[in-house]
């Protein structure tokens, strides 16, 4: 199948590199976007998926496609802000390698505890974090959920709000669910 590999290649493309639950939006809005750019361009636009690593495997597809003008990238800040200053490295640099061109959404963080948790607010989970430990779980290490948690820590002194990263958001939930944890940070 060469030839069709060759004629995908051809194709308009936008790569977006999230987990499964973040990726069901980045998918989303990719999709909403491909369908203008391709009949303002008279062909298809093809959305790929490239999850991992905190996106930075997407990021690293997109420096790496040829600079024909045929591959967007859809991200938020992990791969360009985060990940370069909390990872050893990145295969890419996160400004000589893009051109930046717009803000295509805005999605927040929002912190969740079991139904049956024993903090009903913030302000519970809190007080206690500043005596024993209370551990929240994010999708990795560097994640914008990552900060926003340590942040909380730092800014109320919960110094006891213990970070507990997963290879994902999937694996965090069910561990949320499972009483693992206590509270999860997500988009």
């Amino acid at each position: 199948m060469p030839a069709l590999h060759q004629w995908l290649d051809l194709l308009p493309k936008i790569i977006h590199a999230f987990d499964e639950i973040i990726k069901a939006q980045h998918d989303a809005i990719s999709r909403l976007f491909a369908a203008p750019l391709g009949d303002a361009l008279g062909t298809s636009v093809v959305v790929e998926n490239r999850a991992g690593a905190s996106g930075t495997i997407g990021a690293d597809a997109v420096a790496k496609a040829a600079p024909d003008g045929l591959t967007l990238g859809v991200s938020h800040a992990i791969p360009f802000g985060f990940a370069p200053g909390v990872l050893p490295s990145v295969p890419y640099d996160p400004v000589a390698d893009f051109t930046h061109i717009a803000m295509l959404a805005e999605a927040p963080t929002i912190s969740v505890v079991r139904a049956n948790s024993p903090f009903a607010s913030m302000q519970a989970l809190i007080a206690a974090a500043r005596t024993r430990p209370v551990r929240f779980g994010t999708s990795g290490v560097g994640s914008a959920e990552h900060f926003s948690g340590a942040l909380l820590a730092r800014t109320t002194g919960a110094a006891q709000l213990d970070h507990i990263p997963y290879r994902g958001t999937a694996p965090a939930r069910q561990d949320l669910r499972a009483g693992q944890i206590d509270m999860l940070n997500t988009p």
